[in-house]
């Protein structure tokens, strides 16, 4: 097996160790889309959310139910950017705390809730996956809602909130 996974890897680099002319990489092809390659997925502004900063067009963020987070766009601070940035909640309850700032609260269903930030004068957004995870307080021996996931250690004392 792994003589295998050796003469499959020395396959691979072989044109590379002999020095013949790279080739450029193949951008794989989902649906009859092409897909970029290590594309720029970035934003031209930064959003803050909890204790985290991202200039990603898309990234996930996980909460409990009900639970709130400070969303901001970093650096929009000035008066002029006050009604540049918009957010859409989704299913969870924004509530505006200022110029480009929100306060948020997670569904108390768990899934999935999408969050967008809106630069309204340019057009580009910020997509925030939001998981709205079921709390550990929720799993009996192992099962949640009905799944067997398994026996997970107990929350450690004074980090309840954590899990």
């Amino acid at each position: 097996m792994i003589l295998i996974l050796l003469l499959a890897l020395l396959a691979q680099l072989g044109p590379a160790l002999r020095g013949d002319a790279a080739t450029a990489p193949t951008v794989p092809v989902v649906d009859s889309v092409q897909v970029g390659a290590f594309g720029d997925d970035r934003s031209a502004f930064s959003v803050r959310f909890g204790d985290l900063t991202s200039d990603y067009r898309v990234m996930a963020m996980f909460v409990l139910p009900g639970q709130h987070v400070p969303i901001a766009v970093d650096g929009a601070a000035a008066a002029d950017d006050t009604a540049r940035y918009t957010l859409d909640g989704g299913s969870g309850t924004a509530v505006p705390n200022g110029a480009a700032q929100w306060s948020w609260t997670a569904p108390v269903t768990p899934g999935v809730a999408p969050v967008e930030v809106r630069d309204d004068v340019t057009g580009q957004t910020m997509t925030l996956n939001v998981f709205v995870m079921v709390p550990y307080s929720a799993m009996r021996r192992g099962t949640l809602n009905g799944y067997h996931i398994g026996a997970y250690p107990a929350p450690r004392r004074g980090y309840e909130s954590e899990y």
